[in-house]
C-alpha cells in the first residue's frame, strides 16, 4: 500500500512538471510568432499646417507707476469709538472699513430726548430770571425805604411779608 501511494505521488509530480514545461514552451512559441509578425512599414510623413504666430510691434514709451496697491492691514492696537452722549442711533453715516477723518459725522442719535432736556433747561432759566427780577425789585424797594428811615415793620407790610419768610428758609 505504501508502494502504491509512493508510485502515484511520483506520477503526479511528473505530470505537473510536464504540464508546466508544456505551458512554458507554448508561451515562448506564441511570443516568437507574435514578434516575427511585426514588421515595420514605411509610412509617409503627415503634413502639418503651419503654426499660427501672433506678431506685435514694439514701441518705447513711459508707463506711469500706479500708487494704488491691494493689501490688507491690521491695527496693532484696536481702537474703540464711543459717543460722548447716550441715545438711540437713528442713522450710521460711515461704512465699516473705510477711512474716517476728524470731524466726519459717524452717527445720528435720536434728538427727541435732547430737545426735551433743552426745553426743560430753558424753563429753569426762565424761572431763575423771574426770581432774579423779583429780588432786584425787593432790593430797590428796601433801598428806597432805608433812605426814608421806614421801620422794619412797615417794610415788612409793604412787601407782603414774603422776604422775611424766604430769608429764614
Amino acid at each position: 500500500r505504501k508502494k502504491r501511494n509512493a508510485t502515484s505521488m511520483n506520477t503526479r509530480n511528473t505530470m505537473v512538471r510536464i504540464t508546466a514545461s508544456a505551458t512554458f514552451v507554448v508561451g515562448l512559441v506564441s511570443a516568437l510568432v507574435g514578434l516575427s509578425a511585426c514588421q515595420r512599414e514605411e509610412s509617409q510623413p503627415v503634413a502639418l499646417p503651419p503654426p499660427e504666430v501672433n506678431v506685435m510691434t514694439v514701441a518705447e514709451k513711459t508707463i506711469p507707476d500706479d500708487e494704488e496697491f491691494i493689501g490688507q492691514t491690521e491695527s496693532f492696537q484696536p481702537i474703540e469709538v464711543r459717543s460722548q452722549v447716550t441715545g438711540i442711533i437713528k442713522k450710521v453715516f460711515f461704512t465699516e472699513g473705510r477711512d474716517v477723518r476728524k470731524g466726519d459725522r459717524l452717527y445720528r442719535i435720536d434728538p427727541v430726548p435732547f430737545r426735551a432736556s433743552v426745553s426743560s433747561a430753558k424753563g429753569q432759566v426762565g424761572q431763575a430770571l423771574a426770581r432774579l427780577a423779583r429780588a432786584r425789585a425787593e432790593l430797590a424797594l428796601m433801598e428806597t425805604h432805608r433812605l426814608h428811615l421806614v421801620s422794619v415793620v412797615q417794610l415788612y407790610k409793604a412787601l407782603g411779608g414774603g422776604w422775611l419768610q424766604n430769608s429764614s428758609a
